[in-house]
């Protein structure tokens, strides 16, 4: 009789088990955005930074175009330059390009909690610009 009750603990237990796995990968896939370059291009962003803020425009899969829209930078106002990116998952997209100026960009974007993270080298100075990302209409 106990060898038949403990069967039964065990089984039911597995299947309570396999439910609360069912349910985080339903949670899971609710905040998920399943973000694609492809579903970006023709949109534009405002990247802001702390003393700054560029609207960013992805024109092609393969050209950006960038315009400072809050704070003065030394090194221009606006462009259209050449980009390369890389998927790192759903949520997360890395892109960078290099300006006329020399300025090199290298952006993290995360597309679950709009954070962006930028880092730059200008002849050699290198830094980190945290800052956040959303849609502009």
């Amino acid at each position: 009789m106990n060898k038949i009750l403990l069967t039964l603990l065990v089984f039911i237990t597995t299947l309570l088990s396999c439910n609360d796995v069912q349910k985080s990968t339903d949670i899971l896939t609710e905040t998920n955005t399943n973000m694609e370059l492809k579903d970006l291009i023709g949109n534009t962003y405002e990247f802001k930074y702390l003393k700054s803020s560029y609207n960013i425009r992805i024109q092609s899969d393969s050209t950006i175009y960038w315009k400072l829209v809050g704070g003065n930078m030394e090194d221009g106002s606006e462009g259209s330059n050449k980009y390369i990116h890389s998927q790192i998952n759903d949520n997360i997209l890395f892109i960078s390009w290099i300006e006329d100026s020399g300025l090199e960009l290298y952006n993290v974007l995360n597309f679950e909690d709009h954070t962006l993270t930028t880092h730059g080298n200008m002849n050699g100075q290198m830094f980190v610009n945290q800052g956040t990302f959303r849609p502009v209409e």
